[in-house]
């Protein structure tokens, strides 16, 4: 729909404003932007209701069924964001003029926000938890599930508990495409798998991510905090990472090694639980004993953290 010869135009004098408030950086075009901006927006509403308009008419009692099932299902499916904004500006009020000059105002953006500093402390527990690791492993006082090289029925349950259609990540190995893997090919797949493990090192190509920025509901194309970062990881790396947090949770459940007020991140629980079972202590001191004092802490941290502490 963006090649529509009514839509055109309207990009390219979009692409020449940005460009002269780059350079220029006069206040007077920033209106000139918002009128081409409704404009475009208006004219693709306009091709939408159209396109929806010449749909409706090619559809009578002669189409066949399986038209009619693609087009419930394409319906049914939640469509990507469909906008394209190559206009994000930076701290010093800038605006980009091209997708690669947003790209890199994006990364620098997510890089920046996402940066994380370690004091002394840090590095302490770091290097403690390095050695417990390096100690479960270890080949004379080493716990075995820890040791044991995975087998071709852990790999086959990894599969069978991942969705193959997830999208790849940057080597571009689809999902689908390892789950249909002949026995051969799995048999290569875990030698791969069970090297690592063995080594202790990830392969570099799967410590890389292709990090998708995907717009928030309701917000402005035209900043950088509107967008949310997905990062697309190669399905092999999540693939052995299924295979050891199925080893590491069978561990710490079979040892009781998880404390009973978990219930974030656990199987068959919920942060609703922990809810439910608050309130349920609320009630129950009311109930059982009336000199109990329940004082009830909410402490916000930005826009949706809430933290609850209760004092008997």
């Amino acid at each position: 729909m963006h090649k529509s010869p009514l839509l055109q135009p309207l990009l390219k004098k979009r692409v020449d404003i940005c460009r002269e408030i780059k350079k220029s950086n006069n206040p007077s075009l920033r209106s000139s932007l918002n009128k081409i901006n409704a404009e475009i927006k208006r004219t693709f509403i306009h091709l939408k209701r159209e396109k929806w308009k010449e749909l409706c008419k090619s559809i009578d009692a002669h189409t066949p069924d399986t038209k009619l099932w693609k087009l419930m299902k394409s319906l049914s499916i939640t469509q990507p964001q469909q906008e394209e904004c190559n206009t994000i500006i930076d701290d010093n009020g800038q605006i980009s003029s091209d997708n690669k000059t947003s790209a890199n105002l994006l990364g620098s953006y997510y890089q920046k926000t996402s940066k994380l500093t370690f004091n002394a402390m840090d590095k302490d527990t770091e290097n403690y938890a390095r050695k417990l690791v390096h100690g479960c492993r270890s080949s004379e006082h080493g716990i075995p599930i820890f040791k044991e090289f995975f087998t071709m029925q852990e790999l086959n349950m990894a599969l069978s508990n991942l969705d193959p259609s997830k999208s790849p990540g940057p080597d571009n190995i689809h999902g689908q495409m390892i789950s249909r893997l002949s026995d051969w090919g799995k048999k290569s797949l875990l030698e791969i798998f069970n090297l690592s493990w063995r080594l202790g090192r990830l392969p570099r190509d799967w410590k890389k991510a292709l990090i998708i920025p995907i717009r928030k509901s309701s917000k402005k194309a035209s900043y950088p905090e509107s967008f949310r970062p997905i990062a697309l990881t190669n399905f092999s790396c999540k693939l052995m990472e299924k295979i050891i947090l199925e080893r590491l949770t069978y561990y710490l459940n079979s040892n009781d090694l998880l404390s009973i007020e978990q219930y974030g991140f656990k199987r068959g629980h919920s942060t609703a639980d922990q809810i439910l079972y608050f309130g349920q202590r609320i009630r129950d001191s009311k109930t059982l004993d009336h000199h109990i004092i329940q004082l009830l802490f909410f402490l916000t941290f930005q826009k949706h953290l809430i933290e609850f502490g209760e004092i008997n």
